[in-house]
Parts: structure tokens; sequence; C-alpha cells
């Protein structure tokens, strides 16, 4: 294990370690953003396509998150976020590699762009947790709250700059060179991984079956109210107003008609938004009613979006949405922290990770046949009715104490 003392302030707590898995979070998770950015812009370009297939390729994409988030925590007590992380920029730079192959050759179709998703999509269910696993093993215990807002700063840096590059590649160079980009940087981030130390964990051998954990953690965040009712916030955080993402592609091409720089930029405009929202002090959101108003500034949002008729209100839009839905889920997941004991706290916190994205795949298939029978404004628009709905619903209920606060 690899730490050092953190001071009081400053960068007191950074270490060698926590810089080289920074430094291949943002490799990989830049290369993802690179790579799911093209896959969704190239299918959304061939013949046929519409919303309803888009809300599809999206729910392939993100389906490794809600089939196989909840499972990861048993895997991770057994073998650590290291060899997790490793696996994930190996398996990452092979999938590029066979998408560029399948681009050069004209190959990719909707069903090999859909297989080329949902690899990407695994990618990201197994790299992020096992991040989120590191970052304990990297520094010393006072330096873990800054390392991992770093993390999260990190994460949507990449998703800033991933969606930047690809739009550049995109119209530079095409789509088989810009997967090539994404097999490089995965290939350099799990190079640079080797160089960090590996941590196994102590209590490895101790570590329960996948189905166990996740009965017990259902048990347990349904025994407590602020976690069940986080949770649910959660979800609908999730379904109704992340899950606007999958409708950019439709957005982008049948509403602004705006080209491969137009679709990026609405996706930068999201890591804009993410950035912010990650910076945004939550010191007030004291109590789980406050996310009404989170909830009612999203309903506006993606009310906004779904009668911007003009790239510039839709970019606003996007960062908006972006900003808020991190702001909440940042929110909720403080409350959830300070509910629940550090017994507990894997098993609960896998399952706000399922809610958060694991759902999200959900949204964006309900919003895609909406959009597909009725338009992509109706879809958006039903999705603000419902967020306002959930918003006023739960500003109504009283919210129970939660252990801090008792």
């Amino acid at each position: 294990m690899a730490s050092a003392p953190a001071s009081a302030g400053g960068f007191g707590w950074w270490t060698p370690a926590f810089g080289k898995g920074i430094g291949t979070a943002l490799l990989i998770w830049g290369a993802y953003w690179i790579g799911i950015t093209t896959v969704q812009w190239h299918v959304a370009s061939l013949p046929g396509t519409g919303p309803a297939e888009m809300g599809l390729l999206y729910f392939i994409q993100l389906a490794p998150v809600l089939f196989l988030t909840p499972f990861l925590g048993p895997l991770l007590d057994r073998v650590g976020g290291h060899p997790v992380l490793l696996a994930t920029g190996t398996f990452l730079a092979a999938a590029a590699a066979c998408g560029l192959v399948l681009g050069g050759l004209g190959l990719l179709d909707f069903g090999l762009g859909a297989a080329l998703s949902a690899c990407l999509g695994l990618c990201m269910a197994l790299g992020s947790p096992a991040v989120h696993a590191l970052v304990p093993t990297m520094v010393s215990p006072e330096g873990i709250p800054p390392a991992v807002r770093s993390v999260s700063v990190a994460q949507n840096l990449a998703r800033l700059l991933g969606p930047m590059a690809a739009g550049v590649l995109l119209l530079r160079v095409g789509v088989p060179y810009s997967v090539a980009v994404v097999a490089v940087l995965a290939l350099a981030g799990t190079l640079l991984l080797i160089r960090v130390p590996s941590h196994r964990p102590a209590r490895a051998a101790e570590a329960s079956g996948g189905v166990v954990e996740l009965v017990s953690g259902f048990r347990i965040a349904y025994s407590m109210p602020p976690v069940r009712r986080a949770l649910l916030l959660m979800f609908a955080n999730s379904m109704l107003n992340l899950s606007h993402v999958s409708m950019l592609p439709s957005i982008a091409t049948g509403v602004l008609g705006v080209q491969e720089a137009g679709f990026a930029a609405l996706l930068a405009a999201g890591g804009v938004g993410g950035l912010l929202g990650a910076l945004f002090p939550l010191s007030r959101m004291r109590s789980l009613r406050t996310i009404s108003a989170l909830f009612a500034a999203s309903a506006a949002g993606l009310m906004l979006l779904a009668f911007a008729g003009t790239l510039p209100l839709a970019l606003a839009a996007c960062s908006l949405l972006a900003a808020l839905g991190l702001m909440t889920a940042i929110s909720l997941n403080i409350h959830i922290q300070r509910s629940i004991t550090q017994e507990v706290r894997g098993r609960v916190m896998s399952l706000f990770t399922w809610a958060w994205g694991g759902f999200l795949p959900i949204g964006g298939l309900l919003l895609g046949a909406v959009a597909d029978h009725a338009s992509v404004r109706t879809a958006l628009l039903a999705a603000s009715a419902l967020l306002g709905a959930v918003a006023a619903t739960n500003f109504a209920v009283p919210s129970a104490p939660s252990a801090h606060e008792r």
C-alpha cells in the first residue's frame, strides 16, 4: 500500500501512486468518451436509424451497469480495484482495435455498432467502481476526501474533453481513426497502471457471494427510511433527468441539423455542467426535501431542451441538466453515507451506484420509444412532467432524520 501522511491543507495528501492512478483513470475514461461519442454518431448517421434505435443503443451501452454493478462488490472485496482496472484497460484497447478493423472495412453496421457500444459500457461498469476502490489504497486516511473529490473532477474532465476530441477526430480523420485513438489511450492507461502498486484487500477470504451481497444490500437499504428514500430519488434522477443524453444524437441530427462537431459539443456541454456540479458547495442541502428544488430546476431544464431550436440554447440546457443531475447525485450520496455504518457501506453504496448508472439505459429506452411514436419534444416534456411530479411528492413528504441528525 502506497501512502504518505497528509498535511492539513494543500496537496500534502497527494502521493505518487495516486498521481499514476488518476492519470490511468483520465486516460481510460477519456478513451471511453471518445469511443462512445464516435459509435453514437456513426450509428445515428446510418440509414433508417431513428430515436427508437438510438434509445436501444443507449440501453445496450449501459446494460452492463444495470446487470453487473450490484455484483461487483464481492469481486472488488476479493481482488481489489487494481487487477479489475487493469483488465478493463486491456479489454477496452482490444475492443477498440476490433472496432478499428470493422470501421476500416466498412462493416460497422447497427448490430456491430451496438456490440462495440456494449463492450464500451462493460468497461465503464467495471472501471468506475475499480477506480473508487483504489482510492483508499493510494492515499492516507486523511487524504481520502480530497482524493474522492479529485476522482469526481477527473471523471467530468474526461466527459468534457472526450467528446470534444471525438468531434475533431470525426471531422478530420473519420470513424476508424477515432476508434484507433481509443485503443491507444486505453493501452497507455493500462501501461501506466502497471506502475501503480497493487493492493489486495486484507479480508478478501471473507467476501460473500454476489447474490448474498445483493439480497443483503436490499434488505439493509429497505430497513432504513432515509436510505430507501435517497435510493428512490436517485432512480428518478437517472431515469427522468440524466437519461436525456440518449436523445442527443436525434436532437443533433433531426432537430438542430448540426454535424459531428455539434453533437460532440452537446456532450461536452454536459461535461462542463457536470464539472461545475461537482465543484458546487452542497452544505445547505441538509434535508432530502431540498432535492425537490433540484428536481424542479431539472424539469425546467428538460423543457428548455425540448423547445431549444438553436445550438446555443441546447448547449445551455445540456450543461444545466448535467450540473443539476450531478448535484442531486452527490447530495444523495452524502445523505446515504451519513445514514449508514461502515459495516454495511459496501453493500449499500453498490446499490447507489446501481441506481445512478443502472437505470440510465431504461430511461433512454423509454425516451426513445416515446420519441419514435410521437417526437423527441414529447418525450422530453413527458420526462419533465414526471420529474416535476416526483419533486412535488418528495417535498410533501417529511424527511426522516438520518443517523447523524438523531
